[in-house]
């Protein structure tokens, strides 16, 4: 009798501990946004076979999958999307119109989280000269610590300062990036006087060494497959068998890690940095609820540098998906799914090269805006006489000298009528918006898109539209920066904390994620919102 009386009461204190720990709390504990850099919601699904059960699986199985949410804008890049789906805005308010503008007062390239006065808090002297002081919204990690006085928490972890910045906003506890030259995570003077102990630790295990003595190979791609004829993986990759990079090869002769970034264990170093946080930051430990975003860089950069169909690329999104499950696990362990809101998106899309393109018969190719530039310029100065008309011209935009235009009293707007017409001329270019056009109009699709990116103290003067799968030169092998469906639009999951188990297909404008969450907390929009929230998600 008391060994079945003990086997009850032992019975019934586990059954209860069982029931307490997947009761749900009132408000999440803890928020956790993913943001993937450039990835395309198909690649989940063209890569389907090759995934476990427990990482980008689980997710569309159990949680809330939108497969149409886009980026409603014209110049679709890694800032400007970063910005958005934290400030429910587009780069037209929230001021983050590209990675990097001309600054017509200093005669410079200005990149978006560019911060002279914050000076790097360990780690290289110029490694720590960022700061989110040019976005001009509020974020929605902004408005937690507004309503609960500083008391939830707020970090943002990626390898690189621009999406670690902008993703946890102006009154982050901390902006966690790596410093590719000492090997150390590091943060400015923007947020910390000194780096926590803990990051001190974690710096001193020097585990990039141990990446970087490794070698990258790739995993399930067979012989078999890659040499199918009717297989597009391997049509594409052209029968390559394998690959084996020695990053302790590119280390030693860069001096630096940067290699690093650009092969999986990128990624795998993020989520080591990013669990140590929630553990020695001790988040989702009461009852406010704290954010922190992490950032996936090296599927990005494999893809740009290998092409989507490569064996590398298809390694790192295998490997991408293990990191997704090791997240899932590590949280549901520290927290549990049942408390944690977590969210999977990306900062972009990306087109097709115009080489892919043409393997099928459809229309691209490269327009080169160094030898348009050089056109434009000597057409100008046929036309209006020898000067420096233009000042700036990359990622389908141009910045015209407005000071020299006015010395010779002519109308700015007449004079960029000229120059989009001259530029209509040339193969590729579709179509050419002025901002005088955009400053007294926006009414048609077309226009929304180049008025939704449109910031006229940052923007250029002339914003050019390329035809579809043409793209502006560059080395890399995956590209945005347009409007065109590729390019806008991005995968968009929510799982975990009072997420219910759903597909929805009509159109989902990224401006939404922040309110939604907003209504989730019962907290105030952001300052700038424009979004609505997901009905799906709140109801």
């Amino acid at each position: 009798m008391k060994f079945i009386g003990f086997f009850i009461c032992f019975f019934i204190i586990n059954i209860n501990l069982l029931f307490a720990k997947k009761i749900v709390s009132e408000n999440p504990k803890l928020i956790v946004l993913v943001v993937i850099d450039q990835m395309r919601p198909d690649y989940i699904y063209q890569f389907w076979d090759d995934f476990g059960e427990n990482g980008f699986k689980k997710i569309i199985t159990e949680g809330m999958v939108f497969r149409n949410a886009r980026y409603n804008y014209a110049f679709t890049q890694a800032g400007p999307g970063c910005a958005t789906i934290v400030t429910g805005t587009y780069p037209s308010i929230h001021g983050i119109i590209a990675d990097s503008w001309y600054d017509r007062t200093k005669e410079e390239t200005l990149f978006c989280v560019s911060d002279n006065e914050s000076k790097a808090i360990d780690g290289t002297y110029e490694s720590g000269q960022y700061s989110p002081k040019w976005l001009l919204s509020s974020t929605i990690s902004d408005e937690m610590r507004f309503f609960t006085n500083g008391k939830s928490k707020s970090f943002g972890i990626a390898l690189d300062p621009m999406p670690a910045i902008l993703l946890s906003g102006h009154n982050a506890n901390v902006a966690y990036w790596f410093d590719m030259k000492s090997g150390k995570w590091l943060t400015g003077s923007y947020y910390l006087n000194n780096l926590p102990e803990w990051v001190i630790d974690f710096n001193n295990k020097k585990i990039p060494e141990i990446y970087i003595s490794r070698t990258w190979e790739y995993q399930n791609i067979n012989e078999k497959e890659l040499n199918s004829d009717t297989n597009t993986i391997g049509k594409i990759v052209k029968k390559i068998k394998s690959f084996r990079y020695n990053l302790s090869e590119h280390y030693n002769r860069d001096k630096n890690f940067e290699f690093l970034k650009s092969t999986p264990y990128g990624n795998i170093l993020t989520s080591d940095f990013f669990t140590n946080t929630v553990i020695n930051e001790e988040l989702g430990k009461d009852e406010f609820t704290d954010f922190i975003s992490i950032y996936y860089s090296a599927t990005g950069i494999i893809g740009r540098k290998y092409g989507p169909y490569s064996p590398e690329f298809r390694d790192a999104i295998i490997k991408l998906d293990v990191e997704i499950a090791r997240l899932l696990n590590f949280l549901d362990e520290n927290i549990g799914l049942e408390n944690t809101l977590f969210i999977v998106t990306s900062d972009r899309g990306g087109s097709y090269s115009p080489e892919f393109l043409g393997q099928y018969k459809i229309n691209g190719d490269y327009f080169n805006n160094y030898q348009a530039l050089a056109l434009l310029r000597s057409y100008l100065n046929v036309v209006y006489g020898k000067g420096s008309w233009v000042q700036y011209f990359q990622f389908n935009q141009l910045y015209l000298n407005h000071n020299l235009i006015e010395n010779s009293k002519v109308l700015l707007s007449d004079f960029q009528n000229v120059v989009a017409s001259f530029l209509l001329n040339f193969s590729g270019i579709s179509n050419v918006i002025t901002s005088s056009s955009l400053n007294f109009s926006n009414n048609n699709n077309f226009n929304n898109f180049f008025y939704n990116s449109y910031y006229p103290k940052r923007s250029g003067d002339i914003f050019i539209c390329l035809d579809p799968g043409w793209v502006e030169k560059s080395d890399d092998k995956i590209f945005s920066n347009s409007f065109y469906p590729n390019d806008i639009q991005v995968p968009l999951m929510w799982y975990g904390w009072k997420i219910k188990r759903k597909t929805i297909s009509r159109p989902i404008d990224m401006i939404d994620v922040a309110p939604s969450i907003s209504v989730f907390l019962n907290l105030p929009f952001t300052n700038a919102c424009f979004g609505h929230p997901i009905p799906e998600i709140v109801e």
